[in-house]
């Protein structure tokens, strides 16, 4: 995978940048062979991917569980921040349920 300084020093021609927010031009130049075959495969990875994940002890998800934390803290974000939104949500889904506006 490129890392995304090599991604920005690349420059690719006008026809090519518009050509890829163009699905019309998009669909018609997929082979449809390919493109089932594109989505077979990225099925089959998610098959994988399922079964480890299914596969994985408690250990390894709070790991896990523990780097996500650790990234979001180095990042700076604000973890009270996404409290805050539950909250919300709650109250929300509270008057919801009571049928008030």
């Amino acid at each position: 995978m490129a890392s995304g300084s090599a991604i920005a020093h690349l420059r690719l021609p006008a026809h090519v940048l518009e050509s890829v927010h163009d699905t019309e031009a998009l669909e018609e130049r997929m082979d449809p062979t390919l493109a089932r075959e594109y989505r077979a495969r990225w099925q089959a990875v998610s098959a994988i991917e399922e079964a480890e994940q299914r596969q994985a002890t408690v250990e390894e998800r709070w790991e896990r569980l523990n780097a996500i934390l650790r990234l979001a803290m180095a990042l700076g974000l604000d973890l009270d921040a996404e409290r805050e939104d539950e909250a919300v949500g709650r109250q929300r889904w509270a008057r919801l349920k009571a049928g008030l506006p």
